[in-house]
């Protein structure tokens, strides 16, 4: 299972690029930027379930990310579900 768990973040995220190493600061303006995604969604009504964060650098440009899955699968999606999720995701802070 964790194989599969693995190929789908894959997928999803990109490769890992373990070749580009963060300095202290990077890491550390990363990891406040990640961490705020889920403090956000806490507080905003039906924000989906955190699964993972990493600041891990992964894929062409992300220094890190944060899964967040909704709760239900669904088609149709009300006002107040786009504008958490658009809260969620432009919630970072710059350091």
């Amino acid at each position: 299972m964790a194989n599969f768990n693995e190929a789908i973040e894959r997928m999803s995220t990109g490769l890992q690029q373990k070749s580009y190493v963060l300095n202290e600061i990077e890491e550390k303006t990363v990891v406040y930027y990640e961490e705020d995604h889920p403090i956000v969604g806490a507080l905003m009504p039906g924000a989906g379930k955190v699964e993972k964060i990493s600041i891990v650098p992964c894929g062409v440009r992300a220094l890190g990310y944060t899964l967040q899955l909704s709760e239900e699968n669904y088609f149709l999606i009300a006002k107040d579900e786009i504008c958490t999720r658009i809260a969620t995701l432009v919630c970072g802070t710059f350091y």
